[in-house]
């Protein structure tokens, strides 16, 4: 990891933010880019799904992938040999960066929406729609149907401005990209506004 972060730092040139992602993962690049379009690349933030809040800093869950600004990255970087917690420590990727961020003096940090929901998902399609393990419904779509004139955002289980899936396998990355960018259903248009929270 130190290594990589040194490599991404020495192309820094005009980048604002760093986007490290899992070779598993599906980015909505749109939805990254309105997520940073509300953030400035000067105030060091690294930005994720939190898995593991607590009294000792929040940790990043690396499936997720997650965001790093260019003030963050700068921080990490200058501290890699200097912080102890960003030393050659015998932790996962993920948890090694959110500690040696905090450390460097990095707010680390969830990127709820408006709803409150994370925008990073470190959990399949699969798990984060299907149901239960009890089989119990996670959610029900006629009660979230976006062709209604009144319907409830917050009965989904993710974000609307998702920015990423974990654990997308070559096929569902297929089925994403045709949902997402090529399927367009007839007479369906969003209805609903979203504005970033002051």
């Amino acid at each position: 990891m130190r290594e990589t972060l040194r490599a991404v730092y020495a192309q820094k040139e005009d980048i604002l933010f760093y986007l490290k992602a899992d070779y598993n993962n599906y980015i909505i690049m749109e939805n990254v880019r309105y997520m940073l379009e509300f953030e400035d690349p000067d105030k060091p933030f690294l930005l994720g799904h939190v898995h593991a809040p607590g009294p000792h800093g929040d940790k990043i869950s690396g499936s997720a992938g997650y965001v790093l600004s260019r003030k963050a990255l700068k921080l990490v970087v200058e501290n890699l040999d200097t912080v102890k917690e960003c030393g050659m420590l015998d932790r996962i990727e993920d948890e090694q960066i959110s500690v040696c961020a905090e450390a460097a003096g990095v707010e680390v940090r969830d990127s709820f929406d408006f709803l409150g929901k994370s925008r990073f998902s470190n959990v399949t399609i699969e798990n984060l729609l299907g149901p239960y393990p009890n089989n119990t419904p996670r959610w029900y779509p006629e009660e979230s149907d976006y062709t209604m004139p009144k319907y409830d955002l917050h009965k989904l289980p993710a974000s609307p401005l998702l920015v990423s899936f974990a654990g997308i396998d070559e096929t569902m990355m297929y089925v994403l990209e045709y949902l997402l960018y090529h399927l367009r259903p007839t007479g369906i248009t969003h209805r609903w506004r979203y504005q970033q929270p002051q």
